[in-house]
């Protein structure tokens, strides 16, 4: 009898979990970070995987915990553009000598980050940038050869993004913490 209610109760928390889970909730998908004059860029919560290093830690009791842990949270970053910010992205692509062909017509890119919970630091992947309607323009894959933790410059959007990112996953371990008390 133990055992079913145990079950009932296991089967019973995880669906509220998923029913009320911010990753789930497909209208409040991008949690918006900040803007500046060549983009507003905000954060998928839809995606967003928290990897630790450490496993026996338990962050649904103590959220905190992901601050000492040595792991990383993977995340997809959205970059809404600004006439302006189209603008500086076709200017730098033709100094580069990439090619421009359908960049009047960008909309947004995805870049696909880890960000270390620890330290200061991320691992940019690469990114995908769309135009109008939802067209993909390019695809970029850092090559794994080329990959390289770099530290969060202090005053800067890759900052406002490494902090965001890991609040939300620390509101969310409490969040589902607060649902296991009720529920159980």
């Amino acid at each position: 009898m133990l055992r079913i209610r145990i079950t009932a109760i296991l089967i019973m928390s995880i669906l509220i979990l998923l029913l009320t889970s911010p990753y789930s909730n497909a209208e409040d998908r991008y949690n918006k970070i900040g803007a500046n004059e060549n983009f507003v860029y905000y954060f998928d919560t839809a995606s967003m995987k928290h990897v630790p290093q450490n496993k026996q830690l338990d962050f649904i009791k103590n959220p905190t915990e992901i601050l000492s842990d040595g792991g990383y949270i993977e995340v997809w970053i959205k970059l809404e553009y600004t006439p302006k910010g189209i603008q500086d992205v076709i200017e730098r692509r033709s100094k580069s000598k990439l090619p421009v062909e359908g960049y009047e017509q960008l909309s947004y890119t995805l870049d696909h980050w880890m960000i270390k919970t620890k330290d200061s630091e991320y691992l940019y992947l690469g990114s995908v940038d769309y135009g109008t309607g939802g067209k993909m323009l390019v695809q970029y894959n850092v090559p794994f050869q080329l990959r390289q933790w770099e530290s969060v410059i202090p005053g800067s959007v890759g900052e406002d993004i490494h902090g965001a990112v890991i609040l939300y996953q620390i509101r969310w371990y409490y969040k589902f913490n607060d649902l296991l008390k009720k529920g159980g």
